[in-house]
């Protein structure tokens, strides 16, 4: 089962593309600031998001690295 959902999850990011990701990275972090967050800390830490580059540049990685080693956890 985990093998079909992570290859269902490589198709689907594979077609949703960067620029839809970091669309939707962009939704969620502005949602996250204007109803989740408290604004004290959110003033605190003065958060921002990531630039397109940054994004972009994570994403290739992220896509090309698995996310975790095959086999025993050791």
């Amino acid at each position: 089962m985990f093998k079909l959902k992570k290859w269902l999850w490589q198709r689907y990011m594979l077609l949703i593309g960067a620029e839809r990701a970091y669309a939707k990275y962009l939704a969620h972090f502005y949602h996250y600031q204007q109803h989740v967050a408290d604004s004290a800390l959110q003033q605190d830490l003065n958060l921002a998001p990531m630039t397109k580059q940054a994004f972009l540049a994570a994403w290739q990685t992220k896509r090309t690295k698995p996310s975790c080693k095959p086999g025993c956890c050791g």
